[in-house]
């Protein structure tokens, strides 16, 4: 069995990072596509009261969009730094 078949269909990350937060996890990863290109993972995973599954949600930021990304998360960072002041 090959490694992306026993992860569920995904490649291992080429980098990972969780971040835990109050109620809500956070996954940020570096993965590979089929056609080895790296793309950014970003998931969600949060208990809700009554539910036996976290509810997760997750978005894909592809190459071809990754510094346009990167840039407008750069940007609000700043903004909410001069907000936090």
């Amino acid at each position: 069995m090959s490694e992306e078949q026993q992860n569920g269909g995904f490649k291992k990350p080429l980098a990972s990072e969780m971040i835990r937060g109050k109620g809500t996890s956070y996954y940020i990863d570096i993965r590979l596509s089929k056609n080895d290109t790296p793309y950014l993972s970003i998931c969600t995973s949060r208990r809700r009261a009554g539910q036996e599954k976290p509810e997760r949600n997750c978005i894909f930021i592809f190459q071809d969009d990754l510094q346009i990304f990167f840039e407008g998360i750069n940007r609000i960072a700043e903004a909410a730094e001069k907000v936090a002041k």
